[in-house]
């Protein structure tokens, strides 16, 4: 016991000086409207304790766009191959600051962050899909030094909505 105290002050010593960094998803939705026609949407929080971040407004299908700077989402089915078909749109709202086409958050501050995908189809689906976000760039900022960043696919496993058809 009389290593106690220390070891109540290495454990507090390594809790403050260790910087918070927050981020993950919080909602999955997918609802069918019609029979031709989805909503998919994803809600993510993003926030970091000593670095200003930037992250996306727009978003694309990947399967049509190699665009490093947009939010990157497909349909897939139940085996997780990418369904091609129909038509998407989608966008990321959120209510934090925009600055240069991009969502801005200061050091210490947090932000909600949801992509809705409207999809339409010339036919009604005959397969299950979901909506499954495959690349999510942002751009921190420490010390007034810039770094982009990539969620690594094993980051976005969750980033997913639930199958409908």
């Amino acid at each position: 016991m009389k290593y106690a105290p220390f070891v109540v002050l290495m454990f507090g010593f390594f809790v403050v000086t260790t910087p918070t960094e927050a981020y993950g998803t919080i909602d999955q939705t997918a609802v069918r409207l019609s029979d031709t026609h989805s909503l998919y949407m994803i809600s993510y929080e993003f926030g970091f304790l000593n670095r200003e971040t930037d992250l996306p407004i727009a978003a694309v299908r990947d399967s049509l766009s190699d665009n490093n700077a947009v939010v990157r989402y497909d349909l897939v089915d139940e085996t997780g191959k990418v369904q091609t078909l129909g038509t998407t749109y989608g966008l990321i709202v959120s209510d934090r600051t925009v600055a240069d086409n991009k969502y801005h958050l200061a050091a210490g501050k947090a932000g909600k962050f949801t992509l809705i995908v409207l999809t339409k189809n010339d036919a009604a689906p005959t397969t299950k899909t979901a909506l499954q976000i495959t690349h999510l760039p942002l751009v921190l900022t420490e010390d007034g030094k810039e770094k982009d960043f990539i969620l690594a696919s094993t980051e976005l496993t969750d980033y997913k909505t639930p199958f409908i058809r």
